[in-house]
């Protein structure tokens, strides 16, 4: 309802400025039509956005990923939305889900850890992160964070690989191996696997020199429409060691793309053409060139400004072709045509300076019978709906949201004629100081920081922030991947890749004004469809808000039609839970809560001695998922190579211990006979095991029955204590029998039998109020009983049993004297931070061995909805 008056405040504010911008008294039909659409839009549809925070930015076999979710309200970045669940996913470069955790929120948001395994290759991953809400829309606009994993742990072979030049379409590739002590591995036989000579995989064999080396030349041309990776198996003898290679981009080859501002090049006035030069690998490309008239003759110069985009004005003439002539850095020079002229449509131009944009509008549309209006909008809230009289124009964007924006040029059918994207930087952000209790610190000191959030006069400082302190020696800061300024203002409202995504917020030889410009040029495609909110065209997805737990199905007969009002159960832990089927045959477990690996025991009533239904249980279903992995500087990888070695110095210091892996081994042996201790319900019973009923094989049935506890039999009748009648008998899953249908099965056909009391036995419904004897008969060498189709186990992906960071205390001296060995790299890591009404945070920490300075990334977002971050330093010594 909050959330509801405050959107109805921000219409009154809109007409305000309507009214101001357009000279009517009152907005037309067809405007309040367009604010009624948007308005219910956010009302029905309240997209979410994920942020993960991370501990650090790469990682070794054997830690945590330790990260903090932030999951924002897409429109107003409030820490509001109503999804209680995240889901968070570590993928390799195979595309293959390596861990899947869910997340749920507590009072300070989510947060969570990933385990890396001690086995887990070395290589680039990706970190996925999505509600299941978020799922209605593209994943384009999930958070993506890609991380290097090093593995110093497992790995007995390292190799080094580097390339020769390009030359008549081939590359030498030469690789180098050492051993764990940095020696060459010398005349081992090694063979090397891969796709190339057209869809033909190619194996070699090569022997590594006495220096550990092996070289040989790839065939660029036909590795590039193939996973460019190598298979590599080097024959150390008592092992094999096997590892992938991943092939850089060989080709200087690069594409060019050209954006006229708003959409259309027409075909007389000026306009901005903007560009962008990307190479086959998908990065970006330096370029500069020329821009020719068909008739060769030189119109102006180009060149790129940041990240492979640049802009130039063209005069267009009627009956006229552009093409550019450009050149790459590496001296590539290619021809591109620029769009063909068009004789019809609308263009906009935009300039803007400090809080006004001047706008120009190009009108190329003949008998244009329908009045023509100028939409602006952000995070899908409207900010102007009005008529234009003028092609000229200035608006004040001072109350405008910040991040992407839509400027358009609609009709009052809801036709879009052109779309122009603009970014507002935030004119302020919430200040962050910090306060350490020492100017330096020394080995196993206490550490005590205070943080002062400082927001505007009018805007409370109160939020949630998470704090990662990292040794800087070892651990350097990320940027290349997003941080939550640049995510939730705009990489997570853009569509594809946007490389570098910080380096839009730092001036440095081009303003962040104009990189910020230019990417809106040239990326195009944002979370916001115009023309779908303008026609009403959005529909309601699939995925629900995920406010609880929840587990559903169907219960269909035995020719697949709907079963409704039927009983439905559930056990788990030896609890009962019970629904009915809906008139489709639906049944759900709402508002259930259960920890990751939690099996559910599915029931559907059935007739009395009769399988007359079938209980189908929904799947879990994920979004499927593609990896880009840009490529890391070797300034950068040398760092993490620092670090990976620092990483396994830790993992022994700290007990761990290598496992190596043999050869195959085949131990025979005759195979021993399963022993049940539990039921099939996989719930707690009294049970009589096959090994306890061989020793009972001179007894019947009911002599047996007695021996169990609970079990009562007077006059050849069968209760279980405290229960007025006779239990529910089962064999082999069919129910509804009784002694006397039973006393007939001998002990030699008995595996063994069960007896459910209380709230277990309650599972099989009003039959099983006076408790249950389950017998399973011998089925087969393993003896398992098989379910009958009313009954199903499943085990849902439950929620990460919560974690907390360990942080060694120092308190006491014989502490600070163990010998022991303190080489942490995250020294700090708290993802449960919130202020006070002052904004004020406090935490304490100690110190590690290394005397390395510590690097302090403090991120979060206030209750209002601004974003902050701050970077500093603790000195040591």
């Amino acid at each position: 309802m909050k959330e509801k008056l405050i959107y109805c405040g921000a219409l009154s504010l809109m007409l305000t400025v309507l009214f101001s911008f357009s000279g009517k008294e009152q907005p037309p039909d067809f405007t309040t039509e367009v604010y009624s659409r948007f308005y219910s839009y956010l009302d029905n549809f309240r997209e979410e956005k994920v942020y993960l925070q991370t501990d650090k930015p790469y990682y070794s076999a054997g830690e945590n990923i330790w990260f903090k979710g932030y999951l924002v309200n897409a429109a107003t970045l409030r820490p509001e939305s109503f999804s209680n669940f995240i889901y968070v996913e570590l993928i390799n470069r195979e595309d293959s889900i390596i861990t899947r955790v869910k997340i749920q929120r507590d009072t300070t948001g989510f947060s969570g850890h990933i385990n890396l395994d001690q086995e887990i290759p070395s290589g680039d991953y990706s970190l996925r992160a999505y509600s299941q809400w978020m799922r209605n829309n593209s994943s384009d606009f999930f958070f993506i964070k890609n991380i290097r994993v090093g593995n110093r742990i497992e790995e007995l072979i390292s190799l080094q690989t580097t390339y020769g030049e390009l030359t008549d379409s081939q590359v030498e590739v030469r690789i180098h191996f050492a051993d764990e002590h940095a020696l060459p591995v010398s005349d081992k036989k090694l063979e090397i696997s891969g796709r190339w000579l057209g869809s033909r995989r190619r194996n070699m064999t090569l022997t590594t020199s006495s220096q550990g080396d092996v070289s040989f030349d790839l065939p660029v041309d036909t590795v590039e429409h193939f996973p460019k990776v190598l298979d590599v198996t080097l024959d150390m003898e008592e092992y094999k060691f096997e590892t992938k290679v991943y092939l850089p981009d060989f080709s200087n080859d690069f594409h060019m793309q050209f954006f006229p501002e708003s959409g259309a090049l027409l075909d007389s006035g000026v306009q901005y053409v903007a560009f962008k030069a990307i190479g086959t690998d998908g990065v970006s490309k330096e370029i500069s060139g020329r821009v020719y008239s068909q008739k060769g003759e030189e119109l102006t110069r180009i060149s790129t400004k940041h990240n492979g985009t640049g802009k130039f004005g063209l005069y267009t003439v009627p009956g006229e072709s552009y093409y550019a002539i450009v050149q790459s850095e590496q001296g590539v020079e290619k021809r591109f045509e620029l769009p063909d002229l068009e004789t019809e449509g609308v263009a906009l131009r935009l300039i803007s300076f400090q809080d006004k944009v001047n706008y120009s509008i190009i009108n190329h549309l003949p008998n244009q019978l329908l009045p023509l209006y100028l939409l602006i909008h952000s995070n899908g809230k409207p900010f102007i709906v009005a008529p234009f009289s003028n092609l000229t124009g200035q608006v004040d964007i001072s109350d405008l949201d910040p991040g992407i924006s839509s400027f358009s040029i609609i009709d009052s059918l809801g036709n879009v004629y052109c779309e122009r994207l603009f970014f507002k930087r935030p004119a302020s952000l919430p200040t962050i100081s910090m306060q350490p209790d020492q100017e330096v610190y020394g080995k196993r000191e206490l550490v005590n920081l205070s943080f002062k959030i400082q927001s505007e006069q009018d805007k409370t400082s109160e939020g949630f922030y998470s704090l990662s302190v990292t040794d800087s020696h070892y651990v350097k800061q990320d940027t290349i991947n997003d941080n939550i300024i640049s995510n939730l203002l705009l990489s997570s409202d853009i569509k594809g890749h946007i490389e570098n995504p910080t380096s839009y917020f730092t001036n440095d030889t081009v303003s962040s004004e104009e990189k910020l410009d230019l990417l809106m040029l040239t990326q195009g495609w944002t979370r916001y469809n115009t023309s779908d909110l303008l026609k009403d065209q959005l529909q309601q997805g699939d995925h629900l808000i995920e406010v609880s737990q929840t587990l559903t199905g169907r219960v269909v007969n035995l020719f697949g039609r709907p079963v409704k009002d039927r009983d439905v159960y559930g056990l788990v832990s030896g609890n009962v839970i019970a629904t009915k089927t809906d008139s489709f045959g639906k049944y759900a477990f709402d508002g259930i809560g259960f920890q990751d690996s939690v099996s559910f025991v599915l029931r559907a009533q059935r007739n009395k001695g009769i399988v007359d239904v079938k209980i189908v249980p929904d799947l879990e279903t994920f979004p499927d998922f593609s990896t880009d992995f840009s490529r890391k500087s070797n300034e950068q990888r040398t760092e993490q190579d620092d670090y990976f070695d620092q990483s396994k110095l830790r993992f022994f210091s700290d007990g761990g211990i290598r496992h190596i892996l043999l050869d195959e081994l085949t131990v025979k042996a005759r195979r021993k006979k399963r022993v049940v201790n539990e039921n099939y319900l996989g719930i707690m019973a009294d049970v009589i095991t096959s090994e306890q009923l061989d020793r009972m094989r001179n007894l019947d049935l009911l002599t047996i029955l007695r021996t169990m506890p609970g079990v009562m039999v007077m006059n050849n009748q069968v209760s279980i204590r405290n229960n007025p009648g006779p239990p529910l008998f089962i064999v082999d899953g069919i129910q509804g029998r009784n002694f006397d249908d039973v006393q007939h099965i001998t002990t030699d056909d008995i595996d063994n039998i069960q007896v459910l009391k209380d709230a277990t036995a309650s599972f099989f419904g009003p039959g099983g109020s006076n408790g249950v004897i389950a017998i399973n008969t011998k089925r087969g060498e393993i003896n398992a009983p098989k379910k009958p189709i009313s009954m199903a186990t499943v085990t849902p992906l439950g929620c990460q049993k919560p974690e907390q960071f360990y942080v060694p205390k120092y308190d006491v001296k014989s502490k600070r004297d163990n010998p022991n060995p303190d080489l942490r790299t995250t020294i700090y890591w708290n993802p449960a931070l919130s202020t006070d009404s002052s904004g004020m945070v406090n935490v304490e920490f100690y110190t590690a061995d290394p005397n390395n300075d510590y690097s302090v990334v403090l991120e979060g977002v206030t209750k209002e909805g601004e974003v902050s971050r701050y970077e500093g330093m603790v000195n040591r010594k």
